[in-house]
């Protein structure tokens, strides 16, 4: 799955037998990958690193010509950041301990066989997409901070403690020297300068992948589903917003175009805030700011628990885990146990699998007594079991 706006398709094949590089470029090449270069050498593919963009390096764990692979390696990730899978023959196992330290996203054995390259590489590039977008999260909540003058997250953004700020949030007093009259809940629910509220029906459009980023919008009821469109014209799920939550909170750091398309996933009411107005209440409320920040700080979590269950868990895990996610199970608030009604294509593109596995396991937990699903989908507690069991 590769996206169009952080596409990750371009490799570097470090190997120093040329019908091997040449055989490697060639399926690589045929499986819609961009090889931009085949260095021979460790020094020649530091040179690369210098002069070339690529995403991941294909790297021959016994390469001659005074650097290994693995020393190489070393020098790519600490210098240029670069991931590598290593390619290898008949590696011994203190030649594997050190391959470790580098940390590989993978290791391809010789011969090499195309459904083990497609899965390895496909798999790597899956990891490098997710990294970068718990990147872009992180980067994103440390602007936002900075562009309403916030170093630290609640002593200096309110002038109070993070335990007043917490209080606050949940007995609704209000802090030091913001008034008694402003409550976010009431702001966000009403009309007023830079804020609009509408409904949305069940799979109608907020914002298109590529529009402007100009706006902030909160979730007043309803789910809100975030997706992106690849070059090639297929779609992945990345984001489930439910109600009292933000999304499209980009806007706020560098973001001037749409990263992905949000549909109302059920009917829902959603508001609409101005980039400048969420600007100026973030620095006028330290209610507000305090709410907002914390609703980015477990939406950064949430991120790196999704990049979790990516590279750890089977697909039946993930499929249980977006099935409770759906139904509101570990958040606040009294569970959802019926859910807004979903196509199984839905959940393939939600959990990174195809949509006979999510009808597979699907019929499983019917059958297990987890979920009951006819005309609506109903998921009952005892599915966490499925998470919990090793």
């Amino acid at each position: 799955m590769r996206l169009a706006e952080d596409s990750s398709n371009s490799i570097l094949i470090v190997e120093d037998e040329g019908l091997i590089a040449v055989d490697l470029q060639r399926k690589l090449e045929a499986l819609g990958y961009v090889v931009p270069a085949i260095a021979s050498s460790g020094r020649e593919a530091l040179r690369c690193a210098r002069s070339m963009p690529f995403d991941l390096a294909l790297m021959d764990i016994r390469l001659k010509g005074g650097m290994d692979g693995i020393a190489t390696a070393q020098a790519l990730k600490s210098e240029f950041g670069k991931y590598v899978v290593y390619v290898t023959a008949h590696a011994d196992q203190a030649t594997l301990n050190r391959a470790k330290v580098t940390e590989p996203l993978g290791y391809i054995s010789k011969p090499i066989r195309d459904a083990d390259l497609r899965s390895v590489v496909e798999i790597s590039l899956y990891k490098i997409k997710m990294e970068r977008r718990l990147r872009a999260s992180q980067a994103c909540l440390s602007a936002t901070l900075q562009s309403v003058g916030v170093n630290s997250v609640a002593e200096q953004l309110t002038g109070w403690s993070s335990a007043d700020a917490h209080e606050s949030l949940v007995t609704g007093v209000p802090g030091p020297s913001e008034g008694s009259a402003f409550h976010p809940k009431t702001f966000l629910s009403r009309v007023g300068e830079g804020r609009s509220s509408a409904s949305y029906r069940q799979n109608q459009t907020v914002f298109s992948q590529g529009d402007p980023a100009d706006a902030v919008f909160y979730v007043e009821s309803g789910k809100v589903k975030l997706s992106v469109v690849s070059a090639e014209g297929k779609e992945a799920v990345v984001g489930m917003i439910g109600s009292a939550e933000f999304f499209g909170e980009g806007c706020l750091s560098t973001q001037t175009k749409r990263m992905a398309t949000a549909t109302a996933f059920a009917d829902s009411r959603i508001v609409r805030l101005d980039r400048v107005a969420v600007l100026r209440v973030l620095r006028s409320q330290p209610k507000f700011a305090s709410m907002f920040i914390s609703y980015l700080l477990a939406r950064n979590i949430r991120i790196e628990e999704d990049l979790v269950d990516q590279l750890f868990n089977s697909s039946e895990k993930r499929l249980a885990r977006v099935l409770l996610l759906l139904a509101n199970f570990g958040k606040d608030g009294k569970p959802e146990a019926v859910i807004p009604k979903v196509s199984q294509e839905v959940l393939a593109e939600m959990v990174g699998t195809t949509r006979s596995r999510v009808s597979f396991f699907m019929n499983k937990f019917r059958k297990l007594g987890f979920i009951e699903y006819n005309d609506r989908l109903e998921v009952h507690s005892s599915l966490l079991g499925v998470l919990l069991h090793d």
